[in-house]
C-alpha cells in the first residue's frame, strides 16, 4: 500500500502491510541504489549546543505555535518496518533524514533484520552511515537492533552515547537537528521519549505513547494513566501524524484516543 503523506526521498513504496518494500505498483522491483561509503564519523565530546525554545513558542508552520516544535521543517521520514502486537510482537522502526542527520528510531524486535536493512538500502543509506539512533523506550524489546548501526550516537532520556563516551543532557526538547526534536513523554515509563520530525507537510510524532491506532483511552497496566493522558495531549498539541511503537502510522485528529 502506498502512503502518500509520509515524507520520503526513497524511490520505493512505503511498506505498511508486509509487502516487498522494493516493489512499486506498475513498475516492478526497484534495484537497490548504490550504497555510499560509510561517512566519516563525528566523535562525540559532549552534547551539541542547544538553541533554547522561545518562551512564547514557535513553529515552522502557520497556526502551530509550541515550544515543542522543531525550528525548521525540512525533515523527511519513512517507516522501514511496521510493527504489530499479537502472540508475537514487533516494533515499528522509522528512518528520518534531515540534512546530514540520518536517524533510526525505535530499533526494536522484528521478525527479520532485513525488514530494517532492506528498506534502508532502498533509500541509498548504508547502516554505518546512520548518525543517530533514538530509543523511544530503554527496554530490550525496543533496543535489540541498535547494534546494527555501530557508528551512531545513541539517544535515551538522560544522555547521548557513542563508542566509549557518555554525555549527559536533558532529553526533553533536545534538538538532534534543526527539524528533529526529542521530548520526554512519560506514561508507560518515566524515561520514554517521543521524536518530533518537522517535514514540509507537518510534524510527525514517532512515539511509544500509542502502541497502535486502536489504542483505547484506558491507562496501561505498566504506567500511570493520568501521566500518559497528559503526555498524549502534549503530543497532539503539535503533531498532525503519529507513528506508534507497534503499529501502522495514522493521522492525528479529534478522534485520536487519549
Amino acid at each position: 500500500m502506498l502512503v502518500t503523506w509520509i515524507e520520503t526521498s526513497c524511490d520505493a513504496a512505503f511498506n505498511d502491510g508486509g509487502d516487498d518494500p522494493a516493489a512499486v505498483p506498475g513498475r516492478g522491483p526497484v534495484p537497490p541504489a548504490p550504497l555510499p561509503p560509510p561517512a566519516v564519523r563525528r566523535i562525540m565530546s559532549a552534547a551539541d549546543p542547544q538553541t533554547p525554545p522561545r518562551s512564547a513558542g514557535h513553529s515552522p508552520y502557520p497556526g502551530v505555535v509550541s515550544p515543542d516544535a522543531p525550528l525548521q521543517g525540512t525533515a523527511s521520514l519513512r517507516v522501514l518496518s511496521t510493527g504489530y502486537l499479537d502472540r508475537r510482537f514487533a516494533s515499528t522502526v522509522t528512518f528520518v533524514r534531515d540534512g546530514a542527520a540520518l536517524i533510526v528510531v525505535n530499533p526494536g524486535m522484528v521478525a527479520d533484520i532485513e525488514s530494517i536493512l532492506g528498506p534502508l538500502r532502498n533509500c541509498g543509506v548504508h547502516p554505518a552511515a546512520i548518525t543517530d539512533v533514538v530509543l523511544l523506550a530503554a527496554r530490550p524489546a525496543h533496543i535489540v537492533n541498535a547494534a546494527l548501526f555501530p557508528g551512531a550516537r545513541l539517544h535515551d532520556a538522560t544522555a547521548v552515547y557513542q563508542n566509549d563516551r557518555k554525555a549527559r543532557r536533558p532529553g526533553d526538547r533536545f534538538l538532534i537537528s534543526p527539524s528533529v526534536r526529542l521530548i520526554q513523554t512519560p506514561g508507560h515509563h518515566p524515561d520514554d521519549l517521543t521524536l518530533l520530525a518537522a517535514t514540509p507537510r507537518g510534524i510527525v510524532a514517532v512515539t511509544h505513547l500509542w502502541s497502535s491506532r486502536s489504542d483505547g483511552a484506558d491507562g496501561p497496566s505498566d504506567g500511570d494513566p493520568g501521566t500518559l493522558r497528559q503526555a498524549k495531549i502534549r503530543v497532539l498539541g503539535v503533531a498532525s501524524r503519529i507513528v506508534p511503537a507497534h503499529g501502522a502510522a495514522f493521522r492525528a485528529g479529534p478522534d485520536t484516543p487519549v
